[in-house]
């Protein structure tokens, strides 16, 4: 038979009057400790420095020091030695740290109220209130709002605050039983695991985010500018036209990341404009061996219109300004730059249907070795007159129809706009704002003019009927041969005076 009472362990007289006289002092300690508990603070593991007779602390589920196996139980403080009593359902503490009335019940210390308000209908009302253990939230298709009625919170605080200690473990995990459904382009986001509803009150600046097969709403009177951003990371950063989320006005920017951005369905105020519309599907990767990945995209931006109107938008929009060093608007380190169409470069506009047309005064492509002492060359238009050029080693100057060369010697090919075709020389090999010097030219009817005597290389032809094509000639220290006909010669002697 135990000396103890069955509910709260109080210790029973005995027959022995001293022993009796001992237990009779510890039943009332007990009872002093248990009974209308005021503890200084709840779930403490590290016992006080300097702690006072009567102190009361509810011990945490990790405890050290002197309360080393005692988790979870009441330490009470004697004479500075410390009394440890168990926890059973029903017995009630507070607390004075946070004001809070808790109730021991299910193997867990719960604040008051937190245990009933589940069962209750109607708004009910918590007030620092913390939980202990798990908490499960059931409802039958209804919805669970977390909000708040005062001002902002400031950047560093957080309206829902969710630490995670253990880096194994997930901080927030969510789970959607999707089925599926072709019926509507949008059926499986309508089941968004994340989404954001974006009230833009008056014209500002907000930025918010949306993961996870999301939807970003705006509700943009029409008249109001919002300046910041929606970004979809893997999801979709659209305006859809859903009970209370109506796009009227303007939004700067919008960015899907493995997604979509613009207009989700119709319905959408006709005044609505996004300014700037991003779409990206990134990524490419495969390290599974023997799999396969085909049709793939590392950048994907498909400009598409139902009834609405898409504009002046980019497929590709890269910017490496403000830089100091190895900076690149594009840099593709292998494979190769494929365009179905006309690419137009440095200018909106072509007169050709050349696959390449770039249009700008001065130098348009430059080409060359390695080697950035002279040896660049270039195409393109001189600035003054527009002359097209192909100079070789040389390249134009930013004004006037003069040219520079980088320690070689330059040569340049040109048109001078009234169709003949002239062939200069650079005669310094450094020097910049050199005139061209002309070599030679091929008039608009297809004759040659030499700036100077031309060279001819010397020959015989075997005979009078040696293999030749007609206008050809050659000379040797006694005559000058000129093909007549197909393989047929005649000579004239040559004297001196």
């Amino acid at each position: 038979m135990s000396d103890n009472t069955q509910r709260i362990a109080l210790p029973e007289l005995t027959a022995d009057p001293q022993a009796a006289f001992a237990r009779i002092n510890q039943t009332f300690t007990q009872l002093d400790a248990l009974i209308d508990i005021y503890a200084i603070d709840i779930y403490v593991n590290s016992p006080p420095p300097a702690p006072n007779p009567g102190d009361i602390y509810i011990i945490g589920d990790s405890p050290s020091g002197a309360w080393s196996d005692h988790a979870d139980a009441i330490a009470y403080c004697v004479a500075s030695s410390w009394t440890f009593y168990d926890t059973f359902n029903g017995l009630h503490a507070f607390v004075a740290s946070n004001n809070t009335l808790y109730v021991y019940t299910s193997s867990r210390w719960a604040a008051v109220g937190s245990t009933d308000f589940a069962t209750q209908s109607g708004i009910q009302t918590l007030s620092n209130k913390t939980f202990a253990g798990d908490l499960a939230i059931y409802t039958s298709g209804g919805r669970v709002s977390l909000t708040s009625d005062g001002a902002p919170l400031p950047v560093v605080q957080a309206l829902f605050n969710i630490v995670n200690k253990n880096s194994n473990t997930c901080g927030l995990r969510t789970t959607s039983y999707w089925t599926g459904s072709t019926a509507s382009p949008y059926q499986n986001n309508d089941n968004s695991l994340w989404e954001v509803y974006n009230n833009v009150a008056s014209t500002s600046a907000n930025r918010s985010w949306a993961g996870s097969f999301a939807n970003a709403y705006n509700n943009i009177p029409t008249g109001v500018t919002d300046s910041g951003e929606r970004t979809g990371i893997i999801g979709w950063a659209v305006s859809a036209a859903s009970p209370g989320y109506i796009h009227g006005g303007t939004l700067q920017q919008q960015i899907g990341c493995h997604g979509v951005a613009g207009f989700q369905g119709p319905g959408s105020d006709p005044a609505a404009v996004i300014t700037n519309a991003t779409g990206v599907r990134g990524y490419i990767y495969n390290d599974s061996t023997g799999s396969t990945i085909t049709n793939a995209r590392a950048g994907e931006f498909v400009s598409t219109a139902s009834t609405g109107t898409v504009q002046n938008n980019i497929a590709v929009y890269a910017a490496a300004s403000n830089g100091t060093q190895s900076n690149y608007s594009f840099y593709g380190y292998s494979g190769k730059l494929f365009n179905s169409s006309q690419i137009l470069a440095s200018s909106l506009t072509s007169q050709s249907l050349s696959a390449i047309s770039a249009r700008i005064a001065g130098n348009t492509l430059e080409f060359g070795h390695p080697d950035t002492n002279g040896y660049a060359s270039n195409v393109g238009a001189t600035w003054s007159s527009g002359t097209p050029f192909v100079a070789f080693c040389a390249e134009a100057d930013t004004s006037g129809n003069t040219f520079t060369t980088r320690g070689k010697l330059g040569t340049v090919i040109s048109n001078d706009l009234s169709g003949a075709l002239v062939f200069s020389r650079l005669t310094n090999a450094s020097a910049s704002g050199q005139n061209l010097t002309e070599s030679g030219r091929f008039d608009p009817d297809g004759h040659l003019t030499l700036a100077t005597t031309p060279y001819l290389p010397s020959r015989t032809p075997a005979s009078s009927t040696a293999a030749g094509k007609q206008g050809e000639f050659c000379w040797d220290s006694g005559y000058l041969y000129i093909c007549v006909a197909t393989n047929s010669w005649k000579r004239v002697a040559l004297s001196s005076w």
